[in-house]
């Protein structure tokens, strides 16, 4: 049994929010809580068994990001903002995440650090840790910039969350909006703004993993937790990529669930 407790590994009928397809993305990730994944699972154990959840997030996550070509640890933060908000969209729309909560709020930043760090903690609606959280924001705010990635930034945040002594799984899909400042030499600043911060709040529905595992262990190439941390840090230098190729197949008497999982395969929302 692997055991995380607040890793973080940065470098940088659902509403989904519009998205600046122009503006240059910083990306991380983190997990909080108790990762109770067992190693040696097979890949239907991995959705079968509430105990390795956190596992079967992972890779939802990682097949959705890869199904629209957004590669954080591999693309230029400029080339990612083409493809952020179909991430989004292929997430929020798989039909083993139950959306709980959805929001889109104005933060006023008045240029520090310190005070970013504040407002996120203060404004942060989730049960994770809301300092792991604002912490995990704040260091994906590049220390330096180009004229090329340009002053409009998402920074976005994949958190996966599940609590000790439990078999509950959260995925969180947090994004602040804002503008920097860069200078003659590189170096970069928040000037004071209304920024806008996303959040998206998913629970892992057990019993459709659960009654589907088969299914979804025949589709989802299995990625762990700290793989998909790797994953979803912007600029790593390598990646180790799975194959995430599907092909339709024809289902008899398919129920809803299995129906609504076909589609989302195929992209038909």
């Amino acid at each position: 049994m692997l055991i995380i407790k607040s890793l973080l590994i940065l470098c940088s009928a659902v509403a989904v929010f519009a998205w600046n397809s122009g503006s240059s993305v910083a990306s991380g990730a983190v997990f909080d809580g108790e990762d109770t994944t067992d190693g040696s699972a097979s890949p239907v154990d991995i959705f079968q068994d509430p105990a390795n959840h956190a596992s079967a997030a992972a890779s939802i996550l990682v097949f959705s990001a890869n199904s629209v070509n957004f590669h954080p640890s591999q693309q230029s933060p400029k080339s990612l903002g083409s493809s952020l908000g179909k991430f989004v969209d292929k997430v929020v729309k798989f039909p083993g995440f139950i959306p709980t909560y959805t929001d889109r709020a104005f933060i006023s930043l008045d240029g520090s650090l310190a005070q970013f760090e504040e407002v996120i903690r203060e404004s942060y609606p989730g049960s994770s840790d809301e300092r792991l959280v604002a912490r995990s924001l704040r260091d994906l705010i590049p220390g330096r910039s180009t004229e090329d990635d340009g002053d409009d930034w998402t920074l976005s945040l994949v958190v996966i969350d599940k609590p000790e002594g439990g078999d509950n799984v959260e995925v969180q899909l947090i994004s602040v909006v804002l503008s920097i400042d860069i200078d003659k030499s590189g170096s970069v600043s928040i000037p004071k703004q209304r920024a806008k911060l996303n959040t998206y709040i998913l629970t892992v529905n057990g019993s459709l993993l659960r009654k589907n595992s088969i299914q979804l262990s025949e589709k989802v190439p299995i990625v762990s937790v700290p793989g998909a941390l790797g994953f979803f840090a912007s600029r790593r230098e390598e990646l180790e990529e799975a194959a995430t190729s599907c092909h339709q197949e024809s289902v008899l008497f398919m129920d809803q669930g299995q129906r609504a999982l076909l589609n989302w395969y195929n992209g038909n929302y």
